[in-house]
């Protein structure tokens, strides 16, 4: 009985698709009735380490089968590994889906991502079905399907981890006119949870409730001339957190019609969002500005997430110089939040940078950034001043990398450097034992030096690395060599690289030990669709401050892979 139940569970697996690629079926002429392609690979691992004072070896092994059926040009990839740890399945038996495309029209069967609008249907995960056609100037698009499965906690069982969950199930439907770059939609989503009365009276502490969502807007994208693009979506969502919560005692303008889209009560929000984007797009300057204000409780079940109870506006430039060799790209934004100042503080973002680009000198390459976002958190409730601070938080980064590239007699050589700042801060104005405030700076400087020997197929490269950081506690640094080489042989079928690393560490100024690190890679391709590869990595590290104590890892791997 185990033998038939595992021949029929690989069976299954093989025959069963996690995701198929949108297929174009006005090709189907031209395709095979049936390929099969993938690859088989095993191999064996090795881990021993030291780390916290306890001994740990493992020895491990897998074998993985990785097919490809491929039927009229439609791709179906499957994964299946077995191992020592674990047997793993990579397709999921219940994950499987398809989009087939025939000219101007596309339908969407099982497990699928669709976008309609940022509001409405956003690539949320479905179970279901639907399409999506488009001919001449027609937009017209339909989603129905699950997104949540059931999830019961009885009130016997002890689980405070598990959540419990309704089905919850959606129907999105869009109607526009236009085409990619030019078009008016109007999209629609409604989600429901499914609920029983048995249902809710074994929801645990009654902490989850059936809920509904009604969400509508219209979408506007319009290219004017060949410069200009605007992108607008302004939306309207009524979100019920509780379908068995009392029935409203009081009317409100179109309530009745609001009524028949969803079940209402006092646990019904009402919320807007929009968001506008224009674009002007010139020869060698280009900028983009965007608006964007989403309510605080602004719900849809088609989205996964959206930052809300957020104002923003923000303006993109970018220009660029002499052919390409300079370019400048700026950000500039402001941020608001607590929209309805419902919230005891009020926070108040400024974010603005610039990034250069610059390849004027032959052979020389430097790009260089600077970020800057500070944050004011103000308290509307002067009434809680002894329970909340204003703070003011900072983040500043600045960085630059430096390239320079010889090539000469078919040699190349690359000298580089580069630097990051980081510096993070909170600052409190009603702090007089300064307890809440913060600081902390980081910064790190990298110079490597490579060659490549082109006709020998011999590589050099070396490292020189520093890292530190301080706050208002302690300082941490590092400073370290690396240093490696590889070469190929045999017309470039066998691969050795072989590494090395050195480092010096400090704990507040004070030497803090070393650690070592030594890497060896090898690659063959036995055959034509035959390779193997060995892996290993030693890591020593002692501590004269921290534990005092002595670590060891040693990791290696051999492997072996046929593709087919």
């Amino acid at each position: 009985m185990k033998t038939r139940a595992k021949k029929f569970i690989l069976i299954f697996v093989l025959f069963s698709t996690q995701y198929i690629y949108c297929q174009d079926l006005s090709n189907i002429k031209g395709s095979k009735p049936f390929e099969l392609k993938g690859s088989i690979s095993a191999g064996l691992s090795s881990i021993n380490s030291t780390r916290n004072q306890t001994e740990q070896n493992s020895l491990f092994y897998s074998t993985s089968i990785a097919p490809i059926f491929k039927f009229y040009g439609v791709e179906i990839p499957v994964s299946v590994t077995f191992s020592n740890r674990q047997t793993t399945f990579q397709q999921p038996f219940n994950r499987y889906g398809a989009s087939i495309k025939y000219k101007w029209a596309k339908a969407h069967v099982g497990y699928r991502n669709v976008f309609f609008s940022d509001y409405t249907l956003a690539s949320r995960t479905i179970v279901g079905g639907g399409f999506e056609i488009n001919p001449s100037i027609l937009r017209v698009g339909f989603m129905m399907g699950k997104i949540n499965n059931k999830i019961e906690i009885n009130n016997n069982q002890v689980d405070e981890v598990t959540e419990p969950k309704f089905e919850r199930k959606i129907m999105a439907f869009k109607l526009g006119l236009g085409k990619s770059n030019n078009y008016f939609d109007i999209n629609v989503l409604k989600g429901s949870d499914i609920y029983s009365p048995a249902q809710l009276d074994s929801n645990r502490k009654k902490l989850v409730t059936p809920e509904e969502n009604f969400v509508a807007s219209v979408h506007i994208v319009q290219k004017i001339y060949k410069y200009f693009n605007i992108d607008i979506e302004g939306a309207g969502s009524f979100y019920t957190k509780n379908k068995v919560s009392p029935e409203m005692e009081y009317d409100f303008v179109g309530k009745d019609i609001v009524s028949k889209l969803i079940k209402t009560n006092i646990s019904t929000q009402a919320n807007y969002a929009i968001k506008g984007k224009f674009d002007i797009q010139l020869n060698q300057f280009n900028t983009s500005l965007t608006y964007r204000y989403v309510m605080p409780d602004f719900k849809s079940m088609g989205s996964y997430f959206f930052n809300t109870d957020i104002r923003e506006i923000a303006i993109n430039p970018s220009a660029s110089f002499i052919k390409g060799k300079i370019n400048l790209a700026g950000q500039f934004g402001l941020q608001h939040n607590n929209l309805t100042k419902r919230k005891i503080q009020t926070s108040d973002r400024v974010i603005y940078g610039l990034n250069m680009t610059l390849s004027a000198i032959k052979n020389l390459n430097i790009s260089a950034y600077f970020n800057n976002n500070k944050t004011e958190l103000v308290n509307v409730q002067a009434d809680r001043l002894l329970d909340s601070f204003n703070l003011t938080q900072n983040n500043l980064q600045i960085g630059t990398m430096i390239t320079y590239m010889i090539t000469k007699n078919s040699n190349n050589q690359n000298i580089s450097m580069s630097f990051n700042h980081n510096n993070f801060e909170i600052l409190s104005l009603y702090d007089p034992s300064n307890t809440l405030s913060f600081n902390n700076v980081s910064n790190s400087v990298v110079i490597s030096y490579n060659y490549k020997w082109k006709k020998s197929k011999l590589g050099f490269g070396s490292q020189i690395n520093y890292f530190g950081s301080s706050n208002n506690q302690n300082s941490t640094s590092r400073i370290g060599l690396n240093i490696n080489a590889n070469k190929s042989f045999y017309k470039t079928k066998l691969n050795v690289r072989l590494g090395i690393g050195y480092a010096f560490n400090y704990l507040d100024h004070f030497a803090d030990g070393s650690s070592i690190r030594t890497t060896f890679n090898l690659g063959y391709a036995l055959a034509k669709k035959h390779n193997i590869s060995l892996q290993t990595d030693i890591f020593h590290r002692n501590y004269k401050i921290q534990n005092k104590l002595n670590v060891n890892d040693y990791r290696s791997s051999l492997r072996y892979v046929y593709n087919f």
